[in-house]
């Protein structure tokens, strides 16, 4: 068996095509859930506006799921706080942006509550 496996390994090397697998990375669907972490109060100089903060939450197939979680690698949910005066706005973010730490994203101007 290892023989045979070293003879087609050694034709394809002579052909100039050895045998890789690569893997690619894959966009993954977030389900947005609207309103869930609750509301956040935050002073501007215009005056106190109110945030609504949503949840996004990645969806994985049951496989990738349950694959992700035997490695600890689930990632994580991430909230998401918005202003909906009359323009939408972003306000915060926590959360990992990549497969890596969870980092928190603010606007520099509101003061928020302790």
């Amino acid at each position: 068996m290892a023989l045979a496996a070293l003879a087609v390994f050694s034709t394809a090397v002579a052909q100039g095509r050895p045998r890789e697998r690569r893997v690619e990375p894959a966009a993954v669907q977030v389900r947005y859930a609207e309103g869930t972490v609750g509301f956040l109060e935050l002073r501007t100089a215009a005056g106190a506006l109110l945030a609504h903060g949503d949840l996004l939450q990645p969806k994985l197939g049951i496989w990738l799921r349950v694959f992700a979680m035997l490695v600890g690698k689930a990632p994580p949910d991430s909230d998401v706080w918005i202003v909906t005066d009359d323009v939408p706005a972003f306000v915060r973010f926590e959360g990992p942006p990549y497969s890596g730490p969870v980092w928190r994203l603010n606007l520099t101007s509101p003061s928020w509550p302790p």
